[in-house]
């Protein structure tokens, strides 16, 4: 009597999640498969010891195609299983596939961030192992520059940034992540406190010494010399410039 096979394969899923950024390597061994060394499924069946595998990554905008194993994979989306017994039963699992390269960019955006106030852009921030950062940059209005030591970044400008981090992969490639829109606040302002100063009184000693009538008249004509700065060469002198004859009778002569 024959032996009929009704059921379909057993799939394990040992992790159900695994990120790709860095780069991994997708390799069938027998009847488990992995992803760089870690295995993350397997199949057994009660029945057949033999099974076709059919591999797939699926983007995340719906689109697939098939896997091999020694492909890589890198970015976020899915991967599919479909195992096959000798009786052609199938049975099918997933594994989601995320892309992060760094964590804990949520510090960046609470970050307060003035001109002449240093931060340290790294704070808080994890690199995924298998991506070595490679530069960090600040964009503003369209313009990008190279921060030569995130620890120490100091902002100059105030308004909008971005911060450009680019991440090298072992194969060479390499990604960028950009924390966008970041607010630089300009330099506290404390309005000065104002006063009124007598020039005259201070600058002229002499004045303070000279009848109040004399001293109304001159004001006036001391005030419009100081401002425009038509001072004697000769000390203790000042030129009336009001358009007077300084040899009349009715000028001061000081």
């Amino acid at each position: 009597m024959t032996r009929v096979d009704n059921g379909a394969p057993n799939i394990t899923i040992a992790i159900s999640e695994k990120n790709v950024v860095a780069g991994v390597k997708v390799t069938v061994d027998g009847s488990q498969l992995l992803l760089d060394s870690t295995p993350v499924a397997s199949w057994t069946d009660d029945y057949s010891t033999t099974f076709s595998l059919d591999l797939a990554y699926v983007s995340i905008d719906g689109q697939s195609k098939p896997l091999v194993s020694g492909d890589i994979l890198f970015d976020a989306g899915k991967l599919t299983l479909s195992v096959a017994d000798e009786a052609n039963n199938k049975a099918t699992a997933e594994i989601t596939l995320t892309a992060i390269a760094i964590t804990g960019l949520e510090h960046l955006q609470n970050l307060s961030l003035q001109v002449d106030q240093m931060v340290n852009l790294l704070e808080g921030v994890t690199i995924t192992e298998g991506l070595t950062l490679e530069k960090v940059e600040v964009e503003q209005d369209g313009i990008k520059s190279v921060i030569p030591d995130a620890k120490t970044y100091t902002p100059e400008v105030p308004g909008l940034i971005n911060i450009i981090f680019t991440l090298g992969r072992s194969d060479g490639t390499t990604i960028e992540v950009k924390v966008e829109n970041l607010m630089v606040k300009g330099l506290d302002y404390t309005a000065p406190k104002m006063k009124t100063a007598d020039i005259i009184q201070e600058r002229y000693p002499w004045y303070n010494n000279l009848q109040q009538s004399t001293r109304d008249f001159i004001y006036p004509h001391l005030l419009a010399s100081y401002a425009a700065c038509n001072h004697s060469k000769q000390e203790n002198r000042v030129h009336i410039i009001m358009g007077e004859n300084p040899d009349a009778s009715d000028v001061e002569n000081i």
